[in-house]
């Protein structure tokens, strides 16, 4: 059930299906994820989202939804909640609904013990589990849900500090450290980021390549390689720094003989 669907039908989606993974800006699909869960639940015609239902998603506080948020990765006691939200029999025709949110932060433990409820949710449950990448959720999940795309991570890097440490990587180490800690970056907001600095490099290669210099078009071509690997082999938990320093190091190394050049 590994399908694409648009992202202005996705909230009409919601009732098609019980289980959905939607893929975007973390604050994009919360705020699709507000108006879908709105449509179904308010029954008032033409509501224009002032009602009580309203109030209480905004809150996180909807009797018929549970919403579910890791601190930095979900642990035993998120999942016991979830199975225990679940074994409860709803009446008939009722609904509720589960939002797994940062779900590219389970675990393969995590995504392991939910994979049952997923594959058949008990009667009236549904699932939406929200991430910013696809691919950092186990085939075994991907395929049990209807996937929908809301936004595509642009070229352009909107944050400041992200532009500036894509620069900082020939720079003082102390610096790009202080950096880090000005983005307090994690493994999840990571992953963000890996995204903008591949997309800042790989524009670079593409100057590199129309001003035929071959010397900064391979330490680009290097940077960008090392970028992708971690793009596709993600930080563990706790592991986000490290992986950040590595980067730093090899980058460092890649990028020399294209700054020697332009001296």
């Amino acid at each position: 059930m590994d399908n694409i669907t648009q992202p202005l039908n996705t909230y009409n989606l919601i009732s098609s299906a019980p289980t959905h993974l939607w893929i975007g800006s973390p604050e994009l699909v919360h705020s699709q994820v507000l108006r879908a869960l709105h449509n179904v639940l308010c029954t008032i015609v033409q509501c224009q989202q002032t009602c009580v239902h309203t109030h209480q998603l905004a809150n996180e506080q909807h009797p018929y939804v549970l919403f579910l948020r890791p601190t930095r990765t979900y642990t035993r006691e998120h999942i016991e909640i979830l199975h225990k939200v679940c074994s409860y029999k709803l009446e008939e025709n009722t609904k509720f609904y589960c939002v797994i949110y940062q779900a590219d932060a389970l675990g393969h433990a995590a995504a392991s013990s939910i994979l049952k409820l997923l594959e058949e949710p008990p009667v009236g449950y549904n699932f939406i589990l929200v991430a910013q990448r696809s691919e950092s959720i186990l085939p075994t999940i991907r395929s049990r849900c209807i996937i929908s795309t809301y936004q595509a991570y642009t070229t352009h890097c909107s944050d400041a500090l992200c532009l500036n440490m894509s620069t900082q990587f020939t720079g003082d180490p102390l610096q790009f450290m202080q950096t880090l800690e000005k983005l307090e970056i994690d493994e999840i907001s990571s992953l963000t980021y890996l995204d903008h600095i591949f997309s800042f490099w790989q524009s670079k290669c593409m100057t590199a390549y129309n001003n035929s210099d071959q010397v900064a078009l391979k330490s680009y071509n290097l940077a960008c390689s090392l970028l992708l690997f971690h793009i596709k082999n993600p930080p563990v938990p706790g592991s986000a720094v490290l992986m950040w320093k590595n980067i730093f190091l090899h980058m460092s190394l890649f990028l020399k003989p294209a700054n020697q050049a332009t001296v």
